[in-house]
């Protein structure tokens, strides 16, 4: 997946613009996205301009099982899941909030990014 950096601003004129870094495959549907979900007192937000910086080095995750995993105890669940880019594999616990515990042997600081 590629990295982004975006020139960004309110939708106010003469507000000043910001940078931010987006890891996706397109700027312009993120940043619709999230003027679609905007709560009553929030402000849109315009993509001024953006530009490819290289490969994103998150894990891109995906679930290998078919059914959620019940711990043994019978306390709490978890879903196996694979890095599609580089095959590493690790668990995520309950409704994923904080996101992908990787396995034992993937415990290493040289696993923390992907290097797909």
């Amino acid at each position: 997946m590629p990295k982004f950096k975006c020139l960004v601003s309110e939708d106010i004129p003469g507000h000043e613009a910001w940078e931010e870094t987006m890891d996706c495959q397109d700027p312009v549907a993120v940043v619709n996205r999230y003027n679609a979900t905007l709560r009553p007192y929030e402000i849109p937000r315009v993509l001024l301009c953006s530009e490819v910086i290289g490969e994103s080095t998150k894990h891109e995750w995906e679930k290998t099982n078919l059914v959620t995993i019940m711990n043994k105890s019978g306390v709490g669940s978890y879903d196996t899941m694979r890095c599609i880019k580089c095959g590493i594999t690790g668990k995520r616990h309950g409704l994923g909030q904080r996101g992908v515990e990787r396995d034992i042997q993937y415990s290493g600081d040289r696993y923390k990014e992907c290097h797909a």
